[in-house]
């Protein structure tokens, strides 16, 4: 099941030992539900929230319409709106002599057969490095998600601000 609803487990309160806010990504689908990242919960299967969301939209016949990271409740990243498909994975890297470790999250969109990616630093959603592209055929499931069907809901692009991807 997806997460609809912001609630405790999608945005926990700041403790000491809790200091940084969360970071997630938010989307939008065509049927107007806002979804977020609730990778984990408990009773939820699989545990990737990701992977769940495509299930839904491949059932459903849906579309996603828009993706943000956020931190907290703070939109950090925004995805332009109405892409062919987006992309999301979560990494780690370590030095050589595992002296420093980094984890990050990739994320993207389907742009002219193109899916343009970045890498951001967590838990602050940094850009790490430049961005990079990859033929969209070449993305397998379940990091990409396809949209079906045109969008039918597009996305009030005028509210939002653009993630520019550039040396695609």
């Amino acid at each position: 099941m997806i997460c609809t609803q912001p609630d405790w487990f999608t945005f926990p309160p700041l403790t000491l030992a809790n200091p940084f806010p969360k970071p997630l990504w938010v989307v939008w689908l065509s049927d107007g539900q806002r979804v977020y990242q609730d990778d984990g919960r408990e009773g939820e299967t699989p545990p990737s929230a990701w992977v769940r969301l495509g299930n839904h939209v491949r059932e459903n016949n849906l579309s996603i319409i828009g993706m943000e990271l956020w931190l907290g409740m703070d939109r950090k990243v925004v995805l332009p709106p109405n892409a062919k498909g987006y992309y999301f994975s979560r990494g780690a890297a370590n030095t050589w002599d595992n002296s420093h470790s980094v984890e990050f999250y990739t994320c993207g969109h389907e742009y002219n057969g193109i899916v343009a990616c970045q890498n951001f630093m967590l838990p602050n959603l940094e850009p790490m490095g430049q961005p990079a592209g990859k033929p969209a055929h070449l993305m397998c499931l379940p990091c990409y998600i396809a949209n079906p069907i045109p969008p039918t809901n597009p996305v009030n692009t005028s509210q939002l601000t653009t993630m520019e991807l550039t040396n695609v």
